[in-house]
């Protein structure tokens, strides 16, 4: 994970969704794999 570029969050539930979207996507590649 080094590298990435994480973006300064306005509010937790900002936060919350980001990682939420990034692990689908993490999910998705891997099933795809």
């Amino acid at each position: 994970m080094d590298g990435e570029d994480i973006p300064d969050f306005s509010s937790l539930k900002e936060e919350t969704a980001y990682w939420k979207e990034l692990s689908l996507k993490y999910k998705q590649s891997f099933q795809e794999a």
